[in-house]
Order: structure tokens, then C-alpha cells, then sequence
């Protein structure tokens, strides 16, 4: 998953027992991540971006963006030179402006080519990739994540498999698809009863 962690070893090299630990650390998701994150402006949600615009997430404001346990967030993951974002990168900012009454959702973009993700477990095989982070803390008490939801995969639900022209290979990202995944998936699935839909 592309992952990188940082090491807990010093020179001149680790002790068996150090060797252990780490593996468990591994296994228990407590070994922290290296993450590389592109300089952008800090502070509040909509601060780097317009009113009504996707917000821009760096690796720095995931947590408080994407992670805000009393929003959730549809957040895609890009790459500026591959065609197909540039492609969808307009269809999110038609989403973020005309879907004004998502107002507890946030509409937010990463760029993965100057951002890692600080979470494990979200995947991200190819460009664009769309998830959705529900709000509210996970009630999954196995789970590795005991702070936040699992991410939804627009892919796994209608996403890629939506019927669409196999000479469009990216059509399925459309504002009416990403609208009815957000409505579907937080709305109707009553994890924010707060929303307000006209």
C-alpha cells in the first residue's frame, strides 16, 4: 500500500527484542507513519479554497479535515498531471457548488503526488480515487481505526461499476453519481441526522 514507517531503530542496528517490537508495533497499527506533506495553508476548513469549493488537504490537515469526527467527508485523491483528475477535478467543484445543502459534508481533494495518506488502510491503486469518511467515532471495537470510521470506496459502490461507455473509462464520476453516494451513504444511512436536505 505503498506505506513508509518510520524507524524506531538507532545505530548501530536493532536487538532481537527491538526486532519483535517493531513487528508488533506493525501489527497493532501503533508504528507511526513517514509522511511527506506539501506546504499549504493551515487553519480552518475553506481556507485554502473558495466558498462553495472543494477544501485542498494536505497530509498536515487530514486529521482535522477529513477526520472531523462531526463531519464527514468525501475526499478525492489526484495526481495534477494524470487526465483523468483533470477531468473530475471540474465535475467536484460542480458537486461542492451546487450541493450547498450537504452542510455537514465536506467536499475536499489530496494530491498524492505531494501528499502520503497519515492513516493506514486507504488504498489508492490509481487516479482519481474517491472515499468517503463518515462522521463520528468507529463502534468497531476490533477495529484499527477506533477514531474514525472506515472509509467508504466510491469505487465499491457504484463508482467503477457503474454502467458507462467503455471508450469514457471515467463517465461513472459524475456530479449526480458522487451526490447520490453521498446522500446514500450518509444521509440515508442516518450517520449524520443533522443534514439538511431541500
Amino acid at each position: 500500500m505503498n506505506e513508509k514507517f518510520l524507524s524506531p531503530f538507532t545505530v548501530p542496528g536493532p536487538t532481537a527484542d527491538e526486532m519483535l517490537q517493531m513487528i508488533f508495533d506493525f501489527k497493532a497499527y501503533t508504528l507511526p507513519l513517514l509522511v511527506r506533506s506539501a506546504k499549504g495553508t493551515k487553519g480552518l476548513r475553506g481556507s485554502n479554497s473558495g466558498p462553495h469549493m472543494p477544501v485542498e488537504v494536505t497530509s498536515d490537515t487530514f486529521e482535522e479535515i477529513v477526520l472531523d469526527p462531526t463531519r464527514a467527508c468525501f475526499l478525492l485523491l489526484y495526481s495534477p498531471t494524470c487526465p483523468a483528475s483533470r477531468s473530475v477535478l471540474p465535475i467536484l467543484d460542480d458537486v461542492a457548488r451546487e450541493h450547498q445543502e450537504f452542510e455537514n459534508v465536506t467536499i475536499a481533494k489530496m494530491d498524492l503526488t505531494h501528499n502520503d495518506l497519515p492513516v493506514r488502510d486507504i488504498i489508492c491503486h490509481h487516479y482519481p480515487t474517491g472515499y468517503l469518511f463518515p462522521a463520528g467515532p468507529n463502534k468497531e471495537p476490533r477495529s484499527h481505526h477506533p477514531t474514525w470510521r472506515n472509509a467508504i470506496n466510491f469505487a465499491s459502490f457504484k463508482g467503477e461499476s457503474t454502467p458507462h461507455e467503455r471508450s469514457k473509462p471515467h463517465s461513472h464520476w459524475s456530479k449526480e453519481v458522487i451526490a447520490h453516494f453521498i446522500i446514500h451513504e450518509v444521509i440515508d444511512q442516518n450517520l449524520i441526522p443533522s443534514v439538511v436536505v431541500q
